[in-house]
């Protein structure tokens, strides 16, 4: 189970053992809880969540399930990459009919970004998985594109420097009432948190060195999806729902930890429990 952090300390802990006693109701008896970050997973964001994690009774991890929890994520932990890392190789020009675009150049990839083109094997995603996910020909950059920035905000941000908000503006060009109200990525630094409020308002995701926006790809990028993950809603849509998702390399994390508790219960390597076990 997954939730905002802020849950564990809402009410005085009151729902988060309204959780414990709903998991142990229901024959969860071994549970456990752990703050985990999606930048420890090669995910360029500081994204934190809550996961609760248990076990059946009908089942014997042979350690308490927090515990466990905490010691298989240590062992997946990668190095944080940072927004510049990933976003780098993508082109400034967007697709103004929110079509897709030339794929871009490999002149200026970093390694990082190799997680997530389409000509490069990642760690966890690999080319031909990616192509296949893609399934078209020639390889093209989808949802390249992003909202319209109109001048009196194009003024704001061309005054903004690289991970600054509007506290670093003067008074006559923000009034300051909203510090966080914008913000530029800081290239060398894992951004803040991708939220779905993204599709009513942008100017908290402004591009690290660009004058515009961050586009649904970029921010997708960021959220750990691949490039051969196309989104088909409206952009309205896409943008909330790139902010609502798990990022896929943390939800790994997470699937490895499931994984090696099954096989730590004897569980088939279909990752499915012993028979007359639930």
């Amino acid at each position: 189970m997954e939730n905002v952090p802020n849950m564990l300390h809402i009410a005085g802990g009151q729902f988060k053992d309204d959780v414990f006693a709903a998991l142990t109701g229901a024959g969860y008896g071994n549970t456990g809880v752990a703050v985990v970050a999606a930048s420890d997973y090669g995910v360029a964001q500081i994204r934190r969540r809550a996961i609760f994690f248990g076990v059946h009774n009908d089942l014997d991890l042979g350690m308490d399930a927090g515990d466990f929890l905490v010691k298989t994520l240590e062992s997946e932990r990668r190095p944080t990459p940072t927004v510049g890392e990933v976003l780098r190789d993508l082109p400034e020009l967007v697709s103004h009919d929110d079509g897709p675009v030339r794929y871009p150049s490999a002149r200026r990839v970093t390694r990082a970004a190799h997680e997530f083109r389409l000509d490069r094997d990642g760690l966890w995603y690999v080319k031909a998985d990616k192509l296949a996910a893609l399934g078209s020909s020639p390889a093209l950059l989808y949802n390249h594109h992003t909202k319209d920035v109109r001048e009196r905000r194009l003024r704001i941000i061309e005054q903004l420097g690289p991970g600054s908000n509007g506290r670093s503006l003067k008074p006559e060009v923000w009034t300051g009432t909203r510090g966080e109200k914008w913000r530029r990525l800081h290239p060398e630094k894992p951004s803040h948190t991708i939220l779905a409020q993204m599709h009513r308002d942008m100017s908290e995701w402004i591009h690290p060195w660009h004058n515009r926006w961050i586009t649904v790809r970029e921010a997708a990028r960021l959220q750990s999806f691949h490039d051969g993950f196309i989104f088909k809603s409206s952009e309205w849509q896409m943008l909330k729902q790139v902010g609502n998702a798990v990022p896929p390399l943390m939800a790994r994390a997470l699937a490895v930890v499931a994984r090696t508790a099954l096989a730590r219960m004897g569980g088939r390597p279909d990752g499915r429990p012993p028979a007359g076990r639930r």
